[in-house]
């Protein structure tokens, strides 16, 4: 018993620094991935792509994320500010933002993916499909649905009082409480499928063309054409790579606490020792640090594999530095 309290209180310690370090350089390395990445796409050279304009609603919504869920779970978890849950504004607040940012940044990745396929497509009808327009109207539409979908969470969860001075923010409704795992869940499993459908076609169309390209150079050397295939640009086909990069590092990421939410809803109804809950708990807080990290390191991952975007990075340094 007194080696099960021993490991209990490391598990417990361990939690709380994983958050009380964690989740800083998180939040400071985050912030200059936004803040750099929407200065990039915002440049002349790139803002009036499509691609740029949903680029910059991911990155908003990832700097909103930041500073409402990976801050709040940082006061909360590392700094031991749990009067913070005594507040029932902010025990709303924090399910309402957690999970609305947590759905969008994905889907606006989702949207940029889905016009890499239009641009890419060997249908030249389909290619006059990505516009600005559609844009701004797919971004709206999006945000409009899952800010009321999701706005019950402004509603319904309550404060419970588990010890004298500690409260939990809850659902007292089964129902409801179902409800918002199953939408967890439906992001971790239904959302990451089409997510690797997104990412993976543009590049099936990319090889389409290449090979149309190919068998083209044939024909040509016997004296016939078989028709001219999409010219795709240096700069849309590293959009391509960009969004692609960036759903692989979100489905990396996103796979632990996909499972330890399924783990969770299996067996919310069997019993456990507190050896067995402290382990629980300690294995969803490195889930959700690992999860808070794909809208972190956006930045850094388009300058691994553009070499457009590290181009526009070093220009807006030396124009800064110009204009200092």
């Amino acid at each position: 018993m007194s080696s099960d309290l021993a490991y209990i209180a490391l598990l417990s310690s361990v939690q709380k620094y994983l958050f009380q370090y964690g989740g800083p350089i998180l939040i400071a390395i985050g912030t200059f991935s936004c803040i750099l990445s929407l200065a990039v796409f915002a440049r002349k050279n790139l803002r009036n792509n499509p691609c740029s304009i949903y680029l910059i609603a991911l990155n908003i919504a990832n700097l909103l994320l930041i500073y409402t869920s990976i801050l709040s779970s940082t006061l909360v978890y590392g700094f031991d500010l749990i009067q913070l849950f005594s507040s029932l504004v902010f025990c709303r607040f924090y399910f309402y933002t957690t999970i609305l940012f947590d759905v969008l940044s994905p889907f606006y990745l989702i949207l940029a993916s889905i016009d890499r396929i239009l641009i890419t497509s060997p249908s030249a009808v389909t290619r006059r499909k990505s516009t600005r327009r559609l844009a701004y109207i797919s971004i709206a539409a999006v945000t409009i649905f899952w800010v009321c979908a999701h706005s019950y969470n402004l509603i319904v969860p309550q404060l419970i009082e588990i010890v004298p001075g500690y409260f939990n923010c809850a659902f007292l409704s089964k129902l409801l409480e179902g409800l918002a795992y199953y939408s967890l869940i439906f992001k971790g499993i239904v959302v990451p499928i089409i997510m690797i459908v997104c990412g993976l076609w543009p590049t099936r169309n990319i090889r389409q063309i290449r090979r149309v390209r190919i068998q083209n150079r044939a024909l040509s050397k016997r004296g016939t054409r078989n028709g001219n295939p999409p010219h795709m640009n240096s700069k849309d086909t590293q959009l391509v790579w960009i969004t692609l990069i960036n759903t692989g590092v979100y489905l990396i990421c996103s796979l632990m606490i996909s499972i330890v939410l399924m783990y969770q809803q299996i067996t919310q109804y069997d019993s456990k020792s507190d050896l067995q809950t402290q382990i629980d708990n300690f294995v969803m807080t490195m889930a959700r640090l690992i999860d808070f990290v794909p809208f972190c390191v956006e930045c850094y991952t388009n300058m691994f594999v553009s070499k457009t975007f590290r181009t526009e990075v070093k220009n807006l340094f030396l124009s800064y530095r110009s204009n200092g």
